[in-house]
C-alpha cells in the first residue's frame, strides 16, 4: 500500500484565523486545544514546541503534511483550505522553478 502524503494550503477569504503548527514528531506531546490546555491531564503538552502564525485575509499558509494544526477563528470569517499530495505539489513547485515567468507579484 502507498501512503498518500498530504499538503494543505489555508487561504483566509475575511477576517483572521490562528493556527498552531505542531511537526508530528511532538504528536505524544500535542493536546489540540491549546486555547485551555489541561496539563494535568496531558502534562507532555508542556514539552511540545509548536509554531503560531496569525492569517490574515489574503493571506496563505502553507501546511506541510503531517503537521498538527488546531486553528483558531479570531474573528468571524471563512477561508478555503486545499490538500495536495507531495508529488503534484513537487511537480508544480519544479515547473514554477523551470518557468519563472509563472509567478506574479
Amino acid at each position: 500500500m502507498t501512503r498518500l502524503f498530504l499538503s494543505m494550503g489555508l487561504t483566509v477569504i475575511y477576517g483572521k484565523t490562528r493556527v498552531v503548527l505542531f511537526p508530528s514528531e511532538e504528536s505524544r506531546n500535542v493536546y489540540l486545544d491549546v486555547d485551555h490546555p489541561d496539563f494535568d491531564r496531558f502534562p507532555r503538552l508542556s514539552d511540545a514546541t509548536g509554531h503560531q502564525a496569525t492569517v490574515h485575509a489574503g493571506e496563505t499558509l502553507f501546511i506541510p503534511s503531517g503537521y498538527w494544526h488546531p486553528i483558531v477563528y479570531e474573528d468571524g470569517g471563512y477561508g478555503i483550505s486545499i490538500r495536495c499530495r507531495h508529488q503534484l505539489l513537487n511537480k508544480r513547485l519544479q515547473r514554477l522553478r523551470e518557468c519563472p515567468s509563472l509567478l506574479r507579484d
